[in-house]
């Protein structure tokens, strides 16, 4: 019953950033922009006090070359997350495994690749168990990451290496801008906890009652629906964003 519009994959996934996807002016941009960033410590918070949800996990991004011996890839998307992040976003590992909870833990030199970092950096050899570079330091490929293929043509989902939240601190920003997946527990019941989501997030961040949100809690459906209107009806299959920076 396909219906030749785009639809959202991750339905019952809320993206928890500084910034709405959708600006009803540069006015509003530039005051979003103020919003203080959001904190691990908030970000295990949230996670601690939902109880409508099945999975949250923050997540932090960063553009840097990566190195296998002499081979290079200039320009891949490294995102710091956690074990979480394989329910949130639902991926799929092809060839070995996601991260463990341990190793985000522990904050392990352990990475999983997308399926094009893959091809480019080692062709066809085996990644597993390889090491490869990034800023110096040697990270454990445990994982290669089913091909997605990319979002408008625009985002390229598989150029992308997945490594623990605390590395990814260590190697780039002690304090990085995090944004959270949160998937919710029962989709027949996305309001009550989008709702709930709300409640925390402004208890967390130590809003007043009165004060207006600093934060938005998007949704794919918004973004689908926007670009059905303006495309028309388009034959695609499978199409899906894991979130935006």
């Amino acid at each position: 019953s396909h219906t030749g519009k785009v639809r959202a994959r991750n339905e019952d996934v809320f993206f928890v950033m500084r910034f709405s996807w959708f600006n009803r002016s540069y006015g509003d941009w530039i005051k979003m922009q103020k919003r203080p960033p959001f904190t691990l410590a908030q970000a295990k918070a949230v996670e601690n006090q939902l109880t409508l949800a099945r999975a949250v996990a923050p997540v932090a991004d960063y553009w840097a070359p990566i190195k296998y011996r002499n081979r290079t890839s200039n320009r891949v998307s490294i995102w710091g997350t956690t074990e979480q992040f394989l329910i949130t976003s639902g991926v799929s590992v092809v060839n070995g495994r996601f991260l463990t909870a341990e190793e985000v833990n522990g904050a392990r030199p352990v990475c999983v690749i997308g399926a094009d970092v893959a091809t480019n950096l080692f062709q066809l050899e085996n990644p597993i168990g390889k090491k490869v570079r990034l800023n110096q330091t040697a990270l454990e490929v445990i994982g290669v990451l089913d091909k997605q293929g990319s979002f408008l043509g625009e985002f390229n989902l598989d150029n992308r290496v997945i490594l623990p939240l605390r590395q990814f601190m260590s190697l780039f920003s002690r304090y990085p801008h995090l944004r959270m997946e949160v998937k919710a527990l029962d989709t027949t019941k996305m309001d009550e906890a989008k709702e709930e989501l709300r409640g925390v997030l402004r208890k967390v961040r130590r809003l007043a009652p009165g004060e207006p949100d600093d934060f938005s809690v998007n949704q794919q459906e918004m973004l689908i629906e926007r670009f059905n209107r303006v495309a028309g009806t388009i034959a695609a299959v499978g199409l899906f964003i894991t979130g935006l920076a």
